[in-house]
């Protein structure tokens, strides 16, 4: 005979398996039934970007110094353009 107590334990573990299984089959449904979603690494932009070609960039801020690749775009060709001046002012 099974006592008392082990058929209320019982009777947890299969309901809380029961709502599991539940809830993941609600869920495993509504993802079929739903459309498929798009993975984005970004919710939002800086600049303004076209859906339809994978999120590129429509523009090019260049007198931004606000993101790391502008900021190294800048000081590249300024570097450049102060040895260029300094070699032929010589």
């Amino acid at each position: 005979e099974i006592s008392h107590q082990s058929q209320i334990e019982k009777a947890a573990i299969l309901q809380s398996n029961s709502y599991s299984f539940t809830a993941c089959r609600r869920t495993a449904m509504s993802v079929e039934q739903g459309a498929p979603v798009e993975w984005k690494k970004y919710s939002s932009y800086e600049v303004e970007v076209d859906p339809d070609q994978d999120d590129k960039a429509t523009e090019i801020k260049l007198a931004s110094f606000a993101r790391p690749h502008m900021r190294a775009f800048h000081f590249s060709w300024s570097g450049f353009f102060i040895a260029f001046f300094i070699w032929f002012a010589i």
